[in-house]
């Protein structure tokens, strides 16, 4: 069985308020012609279809159309979609009845009967003659069945799901698991380098879930989440993050692409990495931070005939001007880049900034709003000699009102 593995496209995406339109159509361009070359037996999308749960008009407008146009390159295709945790799993999943006639199975949330019990059957789709793939929607643990104190919702619930595809599968085809969550196999995590996100424990309010326990049970696990491609750590070319097709935030400079993987029963699956060309690269000038007025003749000096979203690196000692903003996009004007914000290195080391750095929280919380002002203040390079007064005198009018 041969899939097309990809995942979080972010369709909708407002970046910097610009639209990305143009740049998610040559994105489809580049599947259809990847599934006319190759002919995948399926098409996975692991989640994150959309970057909002309430996408545009327009987006779900392309997303529908283009679709479309991937089933006519290769109608004999499965095509699977899961929500993601951006994804409004209901919007997903509310045209599947039609899709479901054209071999395309959108997975938004859990299926249950009237029980409220989970049907697992409805999350496996059948290769015909072909394989197995067992597809797996965003889903909190907690939402999940219960398991004994000391186990991991996610992976038991796999391994039941998978359990029962083993009951199906008397030919012995080949098993994918397709989701959308952070892994980890042997506590061992994967690369984030360049994701955002909310913390290191959780990525997109799920945790780390292991899936050791999952080795030898399919041929290959189909990840998304992770934008960075990449096989987790264990396991790395059965259990593997397809990445993003196109980066969306400039800390993901490495490569985007797509995943390709033909399986067979028993043996390692055999990985290629797509590489998808972005129409409009996001680039941050330079690697290392130079003065402002450096940075300014860099995106002047930048080829007027090149589409790139750029972001300038800069080292500052007492902030940016007031008016950096108008300043960029005048260098930028007449360009075909997009100039979009600063990466602002603060080089000013103060004994005020060190001093708070080493402060503890009750320290701090004992502290004076206006010492801790001052301090800030002084941190960069701000001098105000009447703002101590200001905001003592601010202090006593809220404490006064407070009293009455």
């Amino acid at each position: 069985m041969k899939i097309l593995h990809t995942g979080d496209w972010h369709l909708g995406q407002d970046f910097f308020h610009q639209s990305r339109v143009d740049e998610y159509v040559d994105l489809f361009r580049q599947l259809r012609k990847i599934v006319s070359e190759e002919h995948p037996d399926v098409f996975m999308v692991c989640g994150d279809v959309y970057h909002t749960a309430v996408p545009s008009n327009q987006i779900q407008r392309l997303y529908t159309d283009s679709f479309l146009a991937i089933h006519e390159e290769y109608p004999e295709m499965e095509i699977v979609v899961t929500a993601g945790n951006h994804d409004s799993a209901s919007r997903l999943e509310v045209d599947s009845a039609l899709w479901g006639r054209l071999h395309v199975h959108v997975k938004g949330s859990l299926p249950r009967n009237e029980a409220r019990e989970i049907v697992l059957d409805d999350l496996i789709i059948e290769v015909k003659d072909k394989g197995f793939v067992v597809a797996v929607p965003y889903v909190y643990p907690q939402n999940l069945p219960s398991v004994p104190e000391g186990e991991e919702r996610h992976a038991v619930f796999f391994q039941s799901l998978l359990s029962r595809v083993a009951e199906r599968n008397d030919k012995n085809l080949p098993v994918v698991l397709m989701a959308h969550l952070a892994a980890c196999c042997n506590e061992t995590r994967c690369d984030v380098a360049g994701h955002h996100f909310d913390t290191d424990e959780e990525l997109g309010g799920l945790q780390y879930v292991d899936l050791s326990s999952l080795h030898g049970l399919c041929d290959y696990v189909a990840l998304g989440h992770i934008h960075h491609p990449q096989g987790v750590p264990f396991a790395s070319k059965s259990v593997r993050y397809s990445g993003s097709p196109l980066a969306v935030h400039f800390d993901e400079s490495y490569e985007h692409s797509v995943t390709l993987v033909d399986l067979e029963c028993g043996k390692e699956p055999q990985v290629r990495q797509m590489a998808i060309e972005s129409l409009r690269p996001l680039l941050t000038l330079p690697k290392e931070p130079v003065s402002f007025d450096e940075a300014l003749e860099q995106l002047s000096a930048f080829p007027a005939d090149k589409d790139a979203y750029i972001r300038l690196h800069v080292k500052s000692n007492n902030g940016l001007p007031v008016d950096c903003m108008e300043q960029a996009q005048q260098r930028a004007e007449g360009k075909r880049c997009r100039f979009c914000t600063f990466k602002v290195k603060e080089e000013r080391r103060t004994e005020q900034t060190e001093t708070i750095d080493a402060m503890t929280p009750e320290e701090l919380s004992n502290d004076t709003p206006a010492s801790v002002a001052a301090r800030y203040l002084a941190g960069k390079g701000i001098a105000l000699p009447e703002a101590e007064e200001m905001i003592n005198s601010l202090v006593r009018e809220i404490e006064e009102e407070t009293r009455q």
